[in-house]
């Protein structure tokens, strides 16, 4: 078998974005081996230690490629942001991740204190701006989030759709519920766990049965652990338990049978 050439950072990071815009388990897998095997060359490379923290965490988020437990997965996850910063102090990116990580692994404080220090570096980056906004959106603070939601699709006129989840989690914890299916359709990945269930979640509360079907069938055959533990199953995002249980009681007007 012919030795096959590395890939650069470079083709990693484009896998990345491909992954981040249609996150598949497959994709996930060939991110992960990608970016590890670059940095068994190149240890010191911050940006890619910061994008292999959000990998790993999609162990926790996705269940994507987990062949340990989920603690271990937070704990590389943290590891990995931790690196990023020590390698890059002054990169908007490196702490982007950090408080990515450090949300994952419950650590409110440090995730707010690194996602302000990465709008601060980095004021006119939109991937920031709306990683921010999700943050600020699972630490219950919604008007920050909104704020720099809107802010980072104004300055990204080809904003990948990731940007969107968190202007619906806004409008629906708001009770806009045809603004928020606007974004949940917008936001909408077919393999993403989390995308379903803003779908039904919105359907459910408009009474829009018909069109709520498939993705319904989409939670009763492909989401078991959802199905039998709902709240564990979306625990890696990190939202507030008052945010989870208004989407968890939407889902249920949709039909769900889920456990209380």
């Amino acid at each position: 078998v012919p030795h096959m050439e590395m890939k650069s950072q470079y083709e990693c990071l484009l896998d990345y974005f491909s992954y981040s815009n249609e996150k598949t388990e497959e994709k996930h897998k060939i991110v992960m081996d990608c970016m590890e095997a670059v940095l068994r060359h190149d240890p010191k490379n911050s940006l890619l230690w910061a994008h292999l923290s959000w990998i790993y965490g999609d162990q926790v988020r996705m269940n994507f490629n987990l062949s340990d437990s989920h603690d271990a997965a937070k704990k590389r996850s943290l590891q990995a942001a931790q690196k990023a910063v020590k390698y890059a102090p002054q990169s908007a990116t490196a702490h982007q991740y950090l408080a990515n990580a450090a949300l994952l692994s419950g650590d409110e404080e440090l995730a707010e204190e690194h996602v302000r220090e990465s709008v601060t570096l980095n004021p006119f980056d939109s991937e920031v701006l709306a990683d921010a906004a999700w943050k600020f959106g699972q630490l219950g603070q919604w008007e920050e989030s909104i704020k720099f939601g809107e802010r980072a699709i104004e300055i990204n006129p080809s904003y990948p759709r990731w940007y969107t989840g968190i202007l619906f989690a806004y409008y629906f914890n708001q009770g806009n519920y045809r603004e928020a299916l606007a974004y949940a359709n917008e936001y909408y990945q077919p393999d993403a766990l989390l995308s379903q269930v803003f779908m039904v979640a919105a359907y459910g509360e408009l009474g829009e049965t018909k069109k709520v079907k498939q993705h319904v069938l989409y939670l009763e055959n492909k989401a078991p652990h959802f199905m039998k533990d709902p709240v564990k199953a979306l625990e890696g995002w990190r939202f507030r338990s008052e945010f989870i249980e208004k989407l968890l009681s939407s889902v249920r007007k949709a039909g769900v049978d889920l456990p209380l």
